[in-house]
């Protein structure tokens, strides 16, 4: 089996999308935390605020 090097990525490219994977892995981790975070909370008005700040972060994205 030969490697094709016509399917490579210049190093500048391949560093970028590490780092793009890298940062939504981690706003889905952020997020996911904070709905946990939100649910968890025994103040309703609380509860909604953290809400629709991860809605808010959700669709920034």
């Amino acid at each position: 089996m030969s490697v094709d090097s016509s399917h490579e990525l210049p190093e500048g490219q391949v560093m970028k999308l590490v780092s793009q994977y890298r940062n939504r892995r981690t706003h889905a981790r952020s997020l996911r935390a904070l709905y946990a975070r939100a649910h968890a909370v025994s103040s309703p008005s609380m509860r909604d605020e953290l809400l629709v700040i991860a809605q808010r972060s959700d669709f920034a994205r």
